[in-house]
């Protein structure tokens, strides 16, 4: 049971990476324009998203753990 969260989690952490290396040229960018900020905003929200998931088997994943 416990591979099976853990493998739950990879695809997850997968695409959080994904996410971050398309952001990482748009914070690093001299300027801002509104295209990549609206980008940063629906990034965001996608991110938030994964990371609740994640947290949600990372809690599944201890509480099975500790039996």
């Amino acid at each position: 049971m416990s591979g099976t969260i853990r493998q739950a989690m990879t695809p997850a952490i997968t695409r959080l990476r994904e996410h971050f290396d398309e952001i990482r040229p748009v914070l690093d960018a001299q300027e801002r324009t509104a295209e990549g900020i609206e980008m940063l905003r629906t990034r965001l929200v996608k991110v938030r998203r994964i990371v609740n998931r994640l947290e949600e088997k990372a809690n599944q994943w201890q509480d099975y753990i500790r039996g």
